[in-house]
């Protein structure tokens, strides 16, 4: 690979639209609405350490990030923190995950959370799934919508929808 940049003459307050920055002798750092380089920061970035809006990385921080590494508010990675998170180890408001650690709702194998939803559960409402082979084959959509009216009354119809979806009907 060679060292390639690109930068768009088309700016938007200050910043190029688009900005590719990629090197394989150094890290190398683009900047942009649109940034694509080994240290991305944009509206859009993509990158090796990524930061922005919509953001995609190994090390990811952005309000929607995708990573190894993911952290924000929607992220999903191997080990994701934030408000709403997925991943093998996940760590948010709202997690599923393999390992699942959240302040409201965790769902996942190990779940550690307000409501825990899982086959090995901590929390102060708990379901526990008790089928060894098959995630929440056992659980219905009505008693995750019970437990989640009664302990979350105010969360949002589209969270709980989203929730309840993946339990068999």
């Amino acid at each position: 690979m060679k060292n390639r940049e690109y930068k768009s003459e088309k700016t938007f307050l200050g910043l190029p639209l688009v900005h590719v920055n990629l090197r394989k002798d150094k890290m190398s750092r683009a900047c942009g609405i649109i940034a694509v380089g080994n240290v991305a920061t944009g509206l859009i970035s993509v990158g090796i350490f990524s930061f922005g809006g919509i953001s995609v990385g190994v090390t990811s921080i952005g309000l929607l990030s995708v990573g190894v590494l993911a952290a924000g508010l929607g992220v999903v990675g191997a080990v994701a923190i934030g408000v709403l998170a997925i991943g093998a180890v996940a760590i948010g408001c709202v997690s599923f995950g393999a390992c699942a650690i959240a302040s409201h709702v965790a769902m996942g194998r190990y779940a550690n959370g307000h409501v825990a939803i899982g086959q090995m559960v901590e929390g102060a409402r708990t379901i526990v799934d008790q089928t060894p082979k098959k995630l929440f084959s056992e659980i219905t959509r009505d008693e995750v919508r019970q437990v989640l009216a009664e302990e979350h009354p105010r969360m949002w119809k589209w969270l709980v929808e989203g929730i309840v979806s993946i339990f068999k009907k």
